[in-house]
């Protein structure tokens, strides 16, 4: 995952609770290269509403795997177009 084309759109797979609360399982991005690379969510370590912009929005931080490496990274769900992206990769 290339840091300098932040963000990138994602296709995801979530579950949803009884009370609506979204959480990501997995997802999967295209590369400069347009090779399709699958990332397995293993924990959500937070989530939290924001607003940018005055636009609501969803933020996520997670460990993921993949490429056989566990990575830490920030998605966002962009809620008036329900559209989720990579906005960071820590590590």
């Amino acid at each position: 995952m290339n840091r300098d084309q932040l963000p990138i759109p994602v296709q995801l797979i979530s579950s949803c609770s009884t009370l609506g609360e979204l959480t990501p399982i997995r997802f999967r991005y295209e590369d400069p290269e347009h090779v399709r690379h699958t990332v397995s969510v293993l924990e959500v370590l937070s989530r939290r509403d924001t607003t940018i912009a005055g636009i609501p929005e969803m933020t996520y931080v997670c460990h993921g795997e993949f490429e056989q490496t566990r990575h830490l990274f920030q998605l966002r769900y962009h809620i008036p177009s329900h559209k989720w992206s990579i906005v960071k990769v820590m590590y």
